[in-house]
């Protein structure tokens, strides 16, 4: 089966987001309903994502909420997952973002639904 390869994987403009930011500027950092932001701790850790369909229809947070309680654990995909694998957990995830992950647990990257 073919793993994930290079191309696919998006390192660089990543829409991030912090902790301690509102909601309601987290998601005006979004283009579309479909996008997500990362949430990543000051010392760069990865923490979770947001998007509109987990803040605000599933969860109807407020937008005055704090991103840390709106954060979704989307699935972590590693370099060497399959692309069916990858497509299954972004169906799976209801999520067209994942965040992709090394070896050691590191953050790498993102994969996207459309990528």
């Amino acid at each position: 089966m073919a793993q994930v390869k290079s191309e696919f994987v998006k390192t660089g403009d990543i829409i991030r987001a912090a902790p301690d930011d509102l909601l309601s500027s987290a998601l005006l950092k979004l283009n579309t309903s479909h996008d997500a932001a990362f949430v990543f701790s000051n010392d760069n850790k990865y923490l979770g994502v947001i998007n509109p369909y987990y803040c605000l229809i599933k969860s109807s947070h407020p937008g005055n909420a704090k991103v840390e309680k709106c954060i979704f654990h989307a699935p972590h995909v590693k370099l060497n997952y399959s692309v069916s694998r990858v497509a299954d957990l972004l169906s799976q995830s209801k999520v067209h973002y994942l965040p992709i992950f090394d070896d050691q647990d590191n953050f790498h990257g993102i994969i996207s639904a459309r990528r």
